[in-house]
């Protein structure tokens, strides 16, 4: 049996490896950015390419600046007619941790399941929060929340009835 020889299209070889190796960036402008932009990048001799490398480059180094600190627990609370906070984590519940960057701290917060369960006439009901914090701080007992800024929290309070 003969093989039917394929030729060698070039044109798709090239397509593939640009699918394979790159992506497209897209975003969506004002026309008045779009005008200052690339006017600015014209008056730099900057291409586009360039521009967003430059800003990646400049976001990774002020990212080094940051650490992230996620912390999860376990709120109290009592059954009085509704449900009355009880006013404290439950104690030895706490998990904090904080991270170099935001990656691994995104899926450490991931990772942490909540429950919230009712067990007699008490409620434990968990929480997660991720938090961005300055970059020199290196032990959990140093953080001050009013210094950080919450990038995302979840709180699982179901309302029974």
């Amino acid at each position: 049996m003969k093989r039917k020889s394929m030729e060698f299209n070039q044109q798709e070889y090239i397509n593939n490896f640009n699918k394979a190796k790159y992506t497209q960036f897209s975003v969506r402008l004002s026309k008045h950015e779009k005008e200052e932009l690339d006017l600015s990048l014209k008056a730099y001799n900057i291409s586009n390419a360039e521009f967003l490398r430059n800003s990646i480059k400049n976001f990774k180094e002020k990212l080094k600046t940051k650490k992230f600190y996620v912390i999860s627990g376990t709120f109290y609370c009592e059954n009085k007619g509704d449900w009355i906070y009880g006013g404290d984590v439950v104690e030895g519940n706490d998990n904090k941790k904080i991270f170099d960057n935001i990656l691994e701290a995104r899926a450490f917060y991931d990772g942490i399941e909540l429950k919230d369960v009712i067990e007699e006439n008490n409620r434990y009901s968990d929480y997660k929060e991720l938090y961005e914090i300055d970059g020199n701080i290196n032990d959990v007992d140093d953080i001050n929340l009013d210094n950080a800024r919450l990038i995302i929290d979840e709180y699982l309070f179901v309302d029974y009835k």
